[in-house]
C-alpha cells in the first residue's frame, strides 16, 4: 500500500507497464485481416486485466494517483504513435477497472 497520498512513483511505473503491454502485443500497422487485429487487442486486454488485478491487490491508488497513471499511459501510447481515439478508450477502460 502507498503510504504517501501524493507519491506517484508506483502510479508512474504501473502506467508504463500497462502501456508496454499494449506496445508489445498490438502493432501500429495492421497486416492481415481485422480478425487478426481483434485477437491481438483481445490478448492485450487480457494481459492488462491480469496486471490490473495484481495492481489492485498490491496498491490502493487514490484519485490523484489514478489520474497520474492514466496520464502516463496516454502519453506513452501517444509517443508510440497510437491513434487518439484508441488511447482515450483504452485509458478509460483501464481507469474504470482500477476503481
Amino acid at each position: 500500500m502507498i503510504s504517501n497520498p501524493f507519491s506517484t512513483a508506483a502510479a508512474n511505473s504501473a502506467g508504463e507497464a500497462l502501456a508496454n503491454i499494449v506496445i508489445e502485443t498490438v502493432p501500429l500497422t495492421v497486416k492481415g485481416t481485422d480478425l487478426k487485429h481483434a485477437k491481438k487487442v483481445g490478448s492485450s486486454m487480457q494481459k492488462m486485466s491480469k496486471h490490473i488485478v495484481w495492481l489492485k491487490l498490491k496498491y490502493k491508488f487514490n484519485f490523484f494517483q489514478r489520474a497520474k497513471l492514466g496520464n502516463v499511459l496516454q502519453w506513452k501510447l501517444k509517443d508510440a504513435g497510437y491513434e487518439d481515439v484508441y488511447i482515450k478508450e483504452l485509458t478509460q477502460w483501464v481507469l474504470m477497472r482500477l476503481e
